[in-house]
């Protein structure tokens, strides 16, 4: 597990998933002009990973933005203005949610 040590964090939980891209991630948000604050869920256990690294969404204040590793997810808010945008800087691709 890592700890975030930044200034964009809203709340008081500190700790990510320790995984190589996971890191690379928290880094190019801290950079990222447009996100205005990050917020870190808890870790939570699953059985099976996923395929998939992540899945990111649009929400009405930004980003939310799973993250998976071998046997643990976590969601992570990210505090945005122009999600679109915001996601194609990170290297995200937003998924589609129907209303």
């Amino acid at each position: 597990m890592g700890n975030y040590i930044g200034k964009k964090l809203r709340g008081k939980h500190t700790t990510y998933l320790d995984i190589t891209w996971g890191k690379i991630l928290i880094k190019k948000i801290e950079k990222e002009s447009s996100v205005t604050g990050v917020g870190l869920g808890i870790i939570i256990k699953i059985k099976n990973k996923p395929k998939l690294n992540y899945t990111a969404k649009k929400i009405d204040i930004g980003i939310e933005l799973t993250m998976f590793a071998s046997a643990q997810k976590q969601i992570i808010l990210i505090y945005t203005n122009n999600a679109k945008e915001t996601a194609i800087s990170l290297g995200l691709k937003l998924k589609t949610v129907k209303n």
